[in-house]
C-alpha cells in the first residue's frame, strides 16, 4: 500500500482501535497492518493497542493483536511495555480464557528474543 493511503489509513483508525481490535475481522487488519507496515506511519496505531493492552488481551479477538505485536515488536519499547504490563498483572491474565494465551505467547518467545532472564515475576501459591 503507498505511504499516503497508509497514513490516511491510520489517521481513520486512532481512537477505533480497541473497538476495530476486538471485532472478528478488524483484530485480522491490524495484525497485517502490523506485519506488513513499514517506518514509523504505525506508531499512533501501536500507541493505542500500547495503551489499551489489558483490554485487548481479555477480548477474545484482541488478544491476537497483542500477540502480533509481541512477535513483530515494531519498536523496542513495545515488548517492554507488554513485558512490564505482563509482570503487574500476571496472575489476572494468566486466569483469563484469552489472557492467558498472550501470557503463554510471551512466555513460549522469552528466549527466543533473548529475554529468558528477564521476567521479574514472583508466583505464590495459595493454599
Amino acid at each position: 500500500m503507498p505511504q499516503l493511503q497508509l497514513q490516511t489509513v491510520v489517521a481513520e483508525l486512532r481512537g477505533k482501535v480497541v473497538e476495530l481490535g476486538c471485532d472478528l475481522h478488524g483484530c485480522r487488519v491490524l495484525q497485517r497492518m502490523v506485519e506488513t507496515c513499514e517506518g514509523d506511519v504505525l506508531d499512533p496505531v501501536l500507541d493505542e493497542v500500547l495503551d489499551n493492552a489489558e483490554a485487548l488481551c481479555e477480548s477474545q479477538n484482541g488478544n491476537f493483536v497483542v500477540q502480533f505485536v509481541w512477535l513483530f515488536e515494531r519498536r523496542r519499547k513495545d515488548r517492554a511495555s507488554l513485558m512490564s504490563l505482563f509482570e503487574s498483572r500476571l496472575a489476572h491474565l494468566s486466569c483469563n480464557k484469552y489472557g492467558s494465551n498472550v501470557v503463554e505467547r510471551a512466555f513460549t518467545y522469552a528466549c527466543h528474543f533473548g529475554l529468558c532472564g528477564a521476567w521479574h515475576v514472583e508466583v505464590r501459591f495459595w493454599g
